[in-house]
């Protein structure tokens, strides 16, 4: 399939960010209830009575930290995933990230390293549906970033130590 039109052969960027909740937080409930409101006013008939999604392969974007990933694999292996939800938040724009309490528009955040993977933070979302009959489900889309507080640093993917040592070429 060729496509033509003014946005193809540009770039198209995608900003995402894994955002775990905690199962036992009780926020959670409020994100779960506006994700399923959402849903259900997109694609009622996918709900039985009970308000329950029938639909096996629902996109909710969003994996549950203690289950198994598309190959089999547990998720809870995965560095900061196991006991939480973890929501899947995308942007095809640069989400404004402040550090918290610091909102002036000067303020915002400009340097990648002020917030790295394992932080803690708080996000303003969208919850819109993906109007897909084919493949129903919902988006979240990315809008504002508070770096709340440090956390542990998570790393993904082998270090350059471990990636070159072992084939170090000679001399």
């Amino acid at each position: 399939v060729f496509k033509s039109g003014p946005n193809i052969g540009k770039p198209n960027p995608q900003f995402y960010v894994g955002f775990a909740i905690a199962k036992n937080d009780p926020a959670f409930g409020q994100v779960w209830a506006a994700m399923n409101e959402v849903a259900k006013a997109a694609f009622p008939h996918l709900f039985d009575a009970a308000g329950n999604c029938v639909h096996p392969t629902f996109a909710w974007k969003m994996v549950d930290g203690d289950g198994y990933d598309t190959t089999g694999k547990s998720n809870a292996t995965k560095e900061g995933f196991a006991g939480h939800w973890v929501l899947r938040l995308t942007s095809g724009f640069a989400p404004k990230v402040f550090l918290r309490g610091r909102y002036d528009p000067s303020q915002q955040v400009m340097d990648a390293r002020e917030l790295p993977t394992g932080y803690y933070i708080r996000a303003l979302i969208d919850i819109t549906s993906n109007d897909d009959t084919t493949k129903p489900g919902i988006y979240l889309n990315l809008k504002l970033i508070e770096v709340d507080k440090p956390g542990p640093v998570i790393t993904s993917g082998p270090s350059a130590q471990d990636a070159f040592a072992a084939t170090a070429s000679p001399g």
